[in-house]
C-alpha cells in the first residue's frame, strides 16, 4: 500500500457495505461502536493517517480505522464540511439557512455536491459549491 495514495485525500468509503457480516473485518474491531452511531455513512471522508493494516478516516472529528480496500480516493476536495452552517436560496428564491449533512461526488459531473438540512429536515435538492455560502460565526 502506498501511503501517498491515501493520506490527506478525500474519498468514498463504502461504509454502508461493511455492515454486511462478510465484510466485518473491514473496520477495526474497537471502532465498531463509533460506526454504529454514525449517521453520515455514505458521505465522502478524509484519510488522516495510514498504518500498516488500516487507514484512519475522519468521521466528523471521530476517527475510525478501516481497511484500505474500503476507501476510494478522489481528486476533488470539498469546500464545505459536515455540520458546517451554510446559507442558500431555495428554488423559489427564498434565502434559507441550514447545515451540511452529507458530502458526495456526482459521478457524471465529477463535482462534489452536498446534502443540506434545514430545521432538522433534509432537503431533497443536491447543492453544489456555487449554490452554498459559508455562514461566518
Amino acid at each position: 500500500m502506498n501511503e501517498g495514495e491515501f493520506l490527506h485525500k478525500w474519498g468514498g468509503t463504502n461504509l454502508f457495505n461493511v455492515f454486511n457480516c462478510d465484510e466485518c473485518h473491514m473496520v477495526h474491531p474497537d471502532d465498531w461502536q463509533i460506526l454504529n452511531n454514525y449517521k453520515y455513512i455514505k458521505s465522502l471522508h478524509l484519510c488522516i493517517a495510514v498504518t500498516e493494516k488500516y487507514l484512519l478516516i475522519d468521521l466528523v472529528n471521530q476517527p475510525i480505522r478501516v481497511d484500505y480496500k474500503v476507501f476510494s480516493p478522489i481528486q476533488a476536495r470539498p469546500t464545505f464540511l459536515i455540520d458546517q452552517n451554510v446559507k442558500f436560496y431555495n428554488s423559489k428564491g427564498t434565502l434559507q439557512f441550514g447545515k451540511v449533512i452529507g458530502i458526495h461526488l456526482h459521478n457524471n459531473l465529477g463535482k462534489i455536491y452536498y446534502d443540506v438540512e434545514v430545521n432538522g429536515k433534509k432537503k431533497s435538492h443536491r447543492y453544489f459549491d456555487e449554490d452554498l455560502q459559508k455562514i461566518e460565526e
